[in-house]
């Protein structure tokens, strides 16, 4: 009572962070652990997620994000429009080229003018040419799973990365128990995941 056994046919590299993945085939304990900016509904509409809301320029090129209050990552702390920033600068900045695998994200760092922040709770996506698709991708809508991260103070650090593999925190509905590689992975419910709505 109380336990979900989930089998899946593969777990990837079994990385945390989906800029080391190959982007959709981590989607099985990426999309438990970790919280999204965009969420779905049951009719796979994108609703409100971490961003409460967001809006796309006339032209096309900058992407706004609005921040919720209130959401906790897995350790209690606040997530803050910080934590926002330094993920999608670590996932899809300009920078992001030289340590992201995931062949969606080398695409989207490739067309990105910049990354910013744009008020107290707000950060915008600035890209060289309209895409389309970024919101579709950035959402649970999605196959993939471009999910929020706690910052850190470089972009990329491998030492880091390694460490955060092994206790990930994330802002999802699962929080992280235990990893046995080539075997299986834990997680609980996180209680104070942050409430999204159902229709």
């Amino acid at each position: 009572p109380g336990t979900l056994t989930i089998m899946v046919g593969e777990m990837d590299n079994e990385r945390f962070d989906v800029a080391f993945t190959g982007g959709s085939t981590g989607s099985s304990y990426g999309r438990l652990l970790h919280g999204y900016l965009i969420s779905d509904n049951a009719q796979k509409e994108m609703v409100p997620g971490i961003a409460s809301d967001w809006e796309i320029s006339p032209d096309g090129l900058t992407t706004t994000f609005t921040i919720r209050e209130g959401v906790k990552w897995h350790d209690g702390s606040d997530l803050t429009v910080d934590d926002v920033l330094w993920t999608l600068q670590h996932q899809m900045g300009p920078e992001a080229q030289n340590h992201v695998v995931a062949s969606d994200l080398l695409v989207l760092s490739g067309d990105m003018d910049h990354i910013e922040l744009a008020g107290p709770n707000q950060v915008s996506v600035v890209t060289t040419q309209p895409h389309l698709e970024l919101l579709n991708i950035m959402s649970e809508v999605s196959g993939q799973w471009f999910h929020m991260m706690p910052a850190r103070e470089e972009l990329y650090n491998e030492a880091v990365e390694i460490a955060y593999d092994q206790n990930p925190i994330g802002a999802g509905p699962m929080s992280f128990v235990e990893h046995v590689p080539a075997d299986h992975m834990s997680f609980e419910r996180f209680e104070d995941f942050y409430y999204q709505p159902a229709n």
